[in-house]
């Protein structure tokens, strides 16, 4: 049976919010959905970016979106998912297929405005080995 867990939520200007804090042996989430809405309907126009990050650590990741630029640091390991938008752009949205969340879970808001989080995922269950693996990989490639 698929097991599968929905978190929606706001997210204040430049606002990080831990939603899951999993101590659970054996289990893991795989994100398979992510998507941010700006909190004011008036609040997307040509100039704002609206976008918010899934990160499993804060530590050492860029704290905002500064202006003209989109460093989300994707390439960080501990990112397993973004999404950004804004009225003169398409919306991206990125989500690491590869990565299950076996620890801590963040909603990172990337703009000075609120956005509306929703977060679909689903449960597996895991052995020891594999658990062990999985929190080595959010942790470990990014050591330099």
């Amino acid at each position: 049976m698929r097991k599968v867990r929905t978190l929606m939520g706001l997210c204040k200007g430049l606002q990080t919010i831990q939603v899951i804090e999993n101590d659970l042996p054996n289990v893991a989430w795989k994100i398979t959905r992510f998507n941010v809405s700006p909190k004011s309907v008036g609040g997307l126009n040509n100039t704002l970016i609206h976008g918010a990050r899934l990160a499993t650590d804060m530590r050492g990741l860029t704290t905002q979106l500064a202006a003209g630029s989109a460093n989300i640091d994707w390439d960080s390991q501990q990112i397993v998912a973004f999404d950004m938008m804004a009225k003169s752009a398409p919306r991206v949205t990125m989500l690491d297929p590869e990565n299950f969340v076996v620890q801590d879970l963040f909603v990172d808001n990337l703009s000075e405005f609120g956005v509306y989080y929703h977060i679909e995922m689903e449960m597996y269950a895991i052995s020891s080995d594999e658990q062990i693996i999985y929190q080595l990989k959010q942790i470990g490639q990014d050591a330099e």
